[in-house]
């Protein structure tokens, strides 16, 4: 397809005052029209203006008429300094008659709005537009950018504390809006508050301010500190917006420009009509923009990290409670680790206690799916331990380590020793079920003569004799094939109904343990008998220990094919639940243990072998 192509170009060239050097020469492309050949549409893509002031809006306007509806699409490159927002899509039917002769047009416009963010000479390169599945080549544009008089009535100026932070150091990031004159409507953007990929935005409200005002922000309600300023010899309002930077990543970072649009009053305007005659605001439409800033994020040292670091940065404390002191071998332990500090929390790992060499030999780690929670300033974990032996007498410090970034040094702070008291576990039968154990050092008992002795004195050296001896012989035979068939008969019967009979059983010793457990009053004892009769509950129908019955535990069974998937999230919950009302300081009511005591029978039925 063969295209005529008109082009309207202009020159702008610029003396410098110092020198009387050419500083430009710059072919501004104003309006680019591709004419095909007729029949065809025509496209043509114009800017509003090819002169604007920084931060100024102007519109790009991409038109394809012809003489029937037609899709179109359009990729417009973004340039750097540039904001390109769009499109939005119009069409417009014309229709003309000339002498009797009628001409119809059908115009496609899409809309583009461009934003200068800086001054300078920008380029818009050549780009497709896609007409009906055609693709046509469109531009360059050009355009300039200058720094006018309008935006001194509002500035935006951006601070940081730091321009060469450290990998999750925090820096302080300051957006002050600077207004001379009296505002009507705004619309304020700061792009560094929506975060993104390569950094975490913490907003900080204006604490301490002597006058505060809220301000919308990206469309979101947000306080900001007001003061006053003189720049240039004129007096400005001042509106502040604090945030925290966290950055994730090492290398360049580049903080997008602020902008503010804003309708400002510039003196009254008498406005008449037939009758009346108004005194009303001037306003003029200004754009301000910030600057961009550019952070050079640097990595955590290699040199003197110590083993086990998890990347905290910051300044942080460590503390550890414990939910009881005085135990028994085995019980579980809360633990709750409190980690308190002035750097990113939400990326603060909880300590590896299994790596501490006195809890890996005194403890055993049950490990928990718990991510933690952000508690104003410190993240709250929880661990459960249990003691191994009576001998332990104490849970050992814990070390948690992190860098600070105002010594640019690795620091270590540890947690305080908590004093136990470990007590010997009662002895447990392998066979043992719910209230069923043995008082220790208990022995059988012997029968005189020996089991079941047949004579005694001096009948033990004669032979014994049996009358019924000859009849035995005799229905022997029949006997054992009588019992040879029914065993045959019982074996068949059961086999077809061992899952009826198994779970009859176990639900007879559920129900009895759940009426024994309800008739305990104490709380502590209530629900130890619960956690117990869970544990062996599950431990029967499973066939394994009772000690593998725990809420850490229930992944791995499932896992393993030893636990159905069906109900094994639901009696995991109920294992979780009872050691919380175990551990918690509140005394629990009538109806919560009732309810309790209802949900482990259902889930406690529910249970099955993979």
């Amino acid at each position: 397809m063969r295209h005529r192509v008109s082009l309207v170009v202009g020159a702008v060239g610029a003396w410098c005052p110092r020198g009387n050097v050419l500083i430009g020469a710059l072919a501004v492309l104003g309006t680019v029209l591709v004419r095909p050949c007729p029949g065809t549409p025509t496209v043509e893509a114009r800017l509003e203006k090819t002169v604007v002031g920084v931060g100024e809006t102007l519109g790009l306007t991409i038109t394809v008429t012809g003489s029937a509806d037609v899709e179109v699409r359009a990729t417009v490159p973004q340039v750097e300094g540039l904001r390109i927002e769009g499109p939005q899509t119009s069409r417009m039917s014309q229709v003309t008659i000339i002498n009797g002769r009628q001409e119809s047009s059908v115009h496609t416009t899409l809309t583009y709005r461009i934003t200068a963010l800086r001054a300078g000479q920008f380029t818009i390169p050549a780009f497709p537009v896609e007409v009906d599945g055609t693709t046509r080549q469109v531009g360059p544009l050009g355009l300039r950018a200058e720094r006018g008089s309008q935006a001194s009535a509002i500035r935006l100026r951006c601070t940081v504390d730091d321009r060469s932070p450290f990998v999750q150091q925090p820096v302080t990031y300051r957006v002050t809006w600077l207004v001379a004159n009296e505002i009507h409507a705004y619309e304020l953007t700061i792009p560094v508050l929506d975060g993104g990929d390569e950094l975490v935005v913490e907003f900080m409200p204006p604490r301490g301010a002597s006058r505060t005002q809220e301000l919308m922000v990206n469309g979101v309600p947000m306080g900001a500190a007001v003061g006053k300023e003189t720049v240039e010899g004129a007096d400005y309002t001042t509106f502040t917006v604090t945030a925290r930077i966290y950055p994730l990543k090492e290398g360049a970072l580049t903080l997008p420009a602020p902008i503010v649009r804003a309708s400002v009053q510039q003196g009254w305007e008498v406005v008449r009509d037939f009758f009346f005659m108004e005194r009303r605001p001037k306003l003029v439409t200004m754009t301000a923009v910030g600057d961009q800033v550019r952070l050079s994020v640097r990595g955590l040292p290699v040199e003197g990290r110590p083993r086990g670091f998890g990347g905290a940065v910051g300044s942080y404390e460590l503390a550890i409670s414990a939910s009881d002191t005085v135990v028994r071998v085995g019980d579980p332990i809360l633990l709750t680790i409190r980690i308190k500090g002035s750097g990113l929390l939400s990326q603060v790992r909880r300590p590896d206690l299994g790596a501490v060499p006195e809890v890996a030999r005194d403890f055993a780690v049950l490990g928990t799916l718990d991510p933690g929670e952000v508690s104003g300033n410190e993240m709250v974990f929880r661990e459960t331990v249990r003691p191994k032996s009576a001998e332990v007498r104490r849970f050992p410090p814990v070390p948690f380590s992190y860098f600070d970034p105002s010594t640019q040094r690795y620091r270590t702070a540890w947690s305080s020793p908590i004093p136990l008291r470990v007590s010997p576990a009662p002895p447990v039968g392998p066979l043992e079920t719910f209230g069923a154990r043995e008082e220790a050092g208990r022995r059988p008992t012997e029968a005189v003569g020996g089991l079941r002795a047949p004579s005694r004195g001096e009948a033990l050296l004669s032979p014994a004799r049996d009358p019924w001896a000859p009849l035995v012989r005799v229905l022997a035979a029949p006997l054992a094939y009588g019992v040879l068939v029914g065993t045959m008969a019982i074996r068949r019967h059961l086999t077809r109904n061992r899952a009826l009979w198994a779970r009859r059983g176990a639900m007879l010793g559920l129900e009895r343990g759940l009426s024994r457990v309800g008739r305990i009053a104490d709380d502590d004892a209530f629900f130890a008998a619960v956690a117990e009769l869970c544990a062996h509950q599950v431990a029967a129908r499973l066939g394994i220990s009772p000690a593998e019955v725990t809420p850490h535990d229930i992944p791995r069974l499932v896992a393993e094919g030893v636990l159905a998937q069906e109900g094994a999230d639901q009696l995991q919950g109920l294992l979780e639940e009872i050691d919380r009302a175990r551990f918690s300081p509140r005394p629990s009511d009538p109806q919560a243990r009732a309810a309790l005591v209802s949900r482990a029978r259902k889930v406690l039925s529910s249970v099955r072998r993979a």
